[in-house]
């Protein structure tokens, strides 16, 4: 195996995300509340993308922004920045990386949002997922306030304070 693959597989990415706009994050003018669809465990929010609404997994555990299908990527309007990286850690699925110009969740718009084209099968094709936001998307949104029991998700406008534990769970 060669031992440099995943070294020159993240060149690829960081050289091409070097000339990119960086990925902003405007919020409404009040918290964002959104609706949630909870299936098998997973947690889905909507999000609107043209005219078209997508249901993104919320994957804390995921080391990126954004990643979609092929199929799903078809349909977005995202630009190609690398047409071939590896998309999982042991260097085995490849996929392609891209930029959406712009996703809406709820009343906030994120704009330049890194895409990884291309998903994990073993991790999201047995779930029938097309869209999943990491944990890089969620750092970006500053705080999320998930309400299982409400099957509600609250993004909001100012971030809150720890509790004095440190924690939030």
């Amino acid at each position: 195996k060669n031992i440099l693959l995943p070294i020159e597989n993240d060149y690829r990415i960081f050289s091409a995300l070097s000339n990119a706009k960086p990925t902003i994050i405007k919020k409404g003018n009040k918290d964002c509340i959104l609706k949630t669809d909870i299936a098998n465990n997973l947690l889905y929010i909507p999000v609107k993308t043209k005219d078209k609404e997508i249901p993104f997994l919320i994957d804390t555990q995921a080391d990126f922004q954004c990643a979609v299908s092929e199929s799903m990527a078809a349909t977005l309007p995202l630009r190609i920045l690398v047409d071939s990286i590896f998309i999982d850690s042991n260097t085995k699925e490849k996929g392609k990386l891209g930029i959406i110009d712009s996703l809406e969740i709820g009343n906030i718009t994120a704009y330049n949002v890194i895409c990884r084209i291309g998903l994990d099968k073993d991790r999201y094709e047995k779930n029938n997922t097309k869209a999943v936001f990491g944990n890089r998307m969620l750092e970006l949104l500053e705080e999320i306030q998930i309400l299982p029991k409400e099957k509600m998700v609250i993004i909001p406008l100012r971030q809150t304070n720890l509790p004095e534990n440190g924690i939030n769970i």
